[in-house]
Parts: structure tokens; sequence; C-alpha cells
């Protein structure tokens, strides 16, 4: 079996030394590594599972996540959230992604925090119950009804306080006449968009992965990778499974990405 071009015992060997030096720099190091430099680190480790909010706080704790420490953590770094329905395991995809973004009313610019979005695939859902993109992302079938079902999901398990608001954007309308952003050909395009101040979970964008998105009404407040592309695609990342993203690449369709997992992200301190 091989794991990123190596075989896995080389891989084992390589996440040992890992272990290693970060043991090292976590016991000697007179200077913290902040979570600006953690962002620059890709490890990729197991960190077992959370089952209950007892746990994910004493998690929070022994990593020191609320002091910016973030001991012993890094990108990729996953764990399993033991939900009862979806027990998928979520990785970090960055350190404190939104600090200092946003309105003082959203949480995550004041708290440190993980940007998480899962390995493999969650559920199967269509965009909308018909082929249209009317009403933009905002209004979509997925994130007025799928997503909260998600969000309950994971706060009956790690507590609606650890996991925090932030601030996006998000297209409310379509031009049904317009070019494609995406293929010339095509009609329909995001036309406006709107500016939430709390939200907790969402799928992921173009601007997330790539950091440049095809429209201005499209894509996140954000306007940048999670750092965690700066290390892996989004197929090395995950279980190759086909995924929605927010964008709207006509009048009928959203964008998909295929062989790739379901494109949630959410914050959680």
């Amino acid at each position: 079996m091989t794991a990123n071009g190596l075989i896995s015992d080389e891989y084992d060997e390589i996440n040992n030394n890992f272990d290693k030096v970060n043991d090292t720099l976590d016991a000697t190091s007179p200077v913290s590594i902040s979570a600006k430099n953690r962002n620059g680190i890709y490890r990729g480790k197991n960190l077992g599972t959370i089952a209950s909010q007892s746990a994910l706080e004493t998690f929070l704790s022994e990593h020191s996540v609320t002091d910016e420490t973030f001991n012993d953590l890094y990108l990729g770094d996953y764990f399993t959230i033991s939900d009862g329905t979806y027990n998928k395991a979520w990785q970090i995809a960055g350190f404190d992604f939104a600090y200092n973004m946003g309105s003082m009313d959203t949480k995550a610019r004041t708290v440190h925090h993980l940007a998480m979005f899962p390995r493999t695939q969650l559920t199967t859902s269509v965009m909308n119950e018909t082929a249209t993109t009317e009403g933009g992302y905002y209004n979509c079938y997925l994130r007025t009804t799928v997503l909260p079902e998600i969000l309950t999901a994971l706060q009956g398990v790690l507590g609606e306080s650890h996991i925090i608001g932030y601030r996006d954007t998000v297209s409310t309308a379509v031009s049904t006449t317009a070019a494609s952003a995406f293929v010339p050909s095509w009609t329909g395009c995001a036309s406006s968009w709107s500016l939430i101040e709390n939200t907790y979970i969402e799928l992921i964008s173009m601007d997330l992965v790539y950091g440049n998105r095809y429209n201005l009404y499209d894509g996140s407040y954000f306007s940048k990778p999670l750092p965690i592309f700066n290390f892996v695609n989004w197929s090395q990342a995950s279980n190759r499974c086909n995924a929605w993203l927010r964008d709207v690449a006509s009048s009928t369709s959203f964008a998909l990405k295929l062989r790739r997992r379901c494109g949630l992200h959410y914050l959680c301190r």
C-alpha cells in the first residue's frame, strides 16, 4: 500500500521522525510555534476519536488551542467525531483562519480556533430539488436543509459553544441570461451576494481551495485558500469522492468537484 507516493513503512518512519522533532521543539523551544507558523507545516496524524463535549474540552486543553499554542497540532491532523449519524474524520485545514477578520460580533475574530473539514464524504445530496440555481447558494436546498442537520449533529457532540460563528459572503441571486463564469457557452452566473455576520458551517468554495474565483459574487469572505491546500491537493487529502462547491456554474448547476470530498468546513474552539 502506498501513501502520497511512499510505501507504508517509509511513511510511518517519516511520521515517527516528525513526532521526535515535534516533541523536542515543544519541550525545548523558548518560543512557541505560532498559528501563523503552524499554517506552514503539514503532518496528517490521526488524533483519535471525540465522542462528547467533555472529550473535546480535554482535547482543546491538552493542545492549548484557546491560548494560541496549538501544542502538537499541525495541518492535516484529524480526529473522528462520533456523532451517531455521520461518524467521520475531520481534519485541520487551518489555524486561526478567521482570526482578526470580520466584525466584533463574530467569535472567530477574537477567539483562537481550528478550521476543520471532513476527510471523507459525509452524505449525498442535491443542491436543489430541481435543475436551477435561482436564489444562489444562500437559498439552495443543501444549505437550508442539509447543512443545518449536519450542524445539529456536530453540536450534539461538541456543544454549541465550541462551533463558533464567523463572517462569510454567499451568492443570493443568479442572472439566467449572463454568460457563465465557468464555461463561455453556458448561461447563468451569480449576480449578487450577501454578507453573513455569523455562520457556522458552509460548503467550501473555489477560492478556499485555489485562492481565486471566477465571479465577484461567488466565493467566500476570505478570498484565500485554506492553508492545507498549500501542501496537498483536494484529491490527496480525501477518499476521492465527488463534492459540490458553492460557486454558481450556470443557471442550472452549481460547481462540482469530481472525485473529491464533501466540501464542508467549520471553526472549532
